[in-house]
């Protein structure tokens, strides 16, 4: 089943580390963060500086240059008009009185140490994202108030009725299409990009004395489980059902050439050399409504919800005083 999930995102629905911050140069200045105080924008009097501006930045491109001037104007641009709707979301949410629980925002902290080893990575961690720990709590607090906002005014608001599932299934008749399928276990032979042609033709020599085996009459899962290199093995090299885009194109022709029960030839990939064996077989198909509708109702709603933050965005942006440095 293929439900389309074209839509764009939208950064100031935030999570952790991982988003930009509409921080001041004031508060930047009481939890210690070293910071580029020059403004670039400000969002009815509240000040935006380039220190948030480069973090976001960073966070799109992922530190990628990009040469053509036209791209990267229109990447700032579009960096400044997310950086002001979170300052907008944020002011927006203390007007209406929402506050986060001091314990909620602990709980966040404490999770993301639970993903370091030692206090010395977490550290390491703030370094990176140039930020103290206490700056990191304000961050928290700015994306969970952000996050309340938009549940309490958008999110909660949206009612899916079945007529608009109904519509959605009939009008996509695409995203009701169940793809053919294929139940596969296969045994690999391993190989990295930056192997030798010595170690290459000593995986081929592997996978072939194991289809050596498999002709002897030994049981292909048993095999799987002793010698392949791939997690499947320990379950017999089960893959469990999968479409033709789920794998890589050498794989998926040879597998879905297969009769169930039948074994493939030895089959190359960038990640070794495999043995494929056909297990089950689904036909595409139609699937019903009723099989589908939760997950239409899903997508409806996350579709409003966009719909919903873009236009409470701009219904803000309308009434802001907006001022864009040079």
């Amino acid at each position: 089943m293929k439900i389309i999930k074209k839509i764009a995102p939208i950064i100031m629905m935030c999570a952790l580390i991982g988003v930009a911050f509409a921080a001041s140069a004031k508060e930047n200045n009481k939890t210690d963060v070293k910071t580029d105080k020059t403004v670039i924008v400000t969002v009815n009097g509240i000040d935006i500086t380039k220190n948030s501006y480069d973090y976001f930045f960073d966070q799109i491109t992922r530190g990628v240059a990009i040469a053509d001037p036209a791209k990267h104007a229109e990447v700032k641009k579009s960096v400044i008009d997310q950086l002001i709707i979170q300052e907008l979301f944020f002011a927006e949410s203390v007007k209406k009185n929402i506050k986060i629980d001091k314990a909620e925002v602990e709980k966040q902290v404490a999770d993301i140490k639970k993903m370091h080893p030692d206090k010395k990575s977490f550290a390491k961690l703030l370094k990176t994202m140039n930020m103290t720990e206490a700056f990191l709590k304000y961050v928290l607090n700015r994306n969970m108030s952000i996050d309340a906002l938009i549940k309490q005014e958008i999110t909660s608001k949206i009612k899916i009725s079945d007529k608009e599932v109904a519509d959605f299934y009939n009008q996509n008749p695409n995203a009701s299409k169940s793809p053919e399928m294929i139940r596969a276990s296969h045994i690999l032979a391993k190989i990295e990009p930056n192997d030798t042609p010595a170690k290459k033709e000593a995986a081929l020599k592997k996978i072939q004395g194991l289809q050596k085996r498999l002709k002897k009459g030994e049981k292909f899962e048993d095999i799987a489980r002793e010698s392949s290199d791939c997690p499947s093995g320990k379950n017999g090299g089960d893959l469990n059902f999968f479409s033709k885009s789920q794998m890589t194109p050498p794989f998926s022709k040879a597998a879905f050439g297969l009769k169930p029960g039948e074994i493939s030839d030895i089959v190359e990939t960038r990640f070794g050399y495999h043995l494929i064996k056909a297990v089950e077989k689904k036909e595409a198909a139609t699937v019903p409504l009723a099989d589908i509708k939760d997950k239409i109702s899903q997508f409806l709603a996350q579709k409003k919800n966009i719909d919903g933050i873009k236009s409470y965005a701009a219904a803000l942006k309308e009434k802001a005083t907006i001022k864009i440095m040079d």
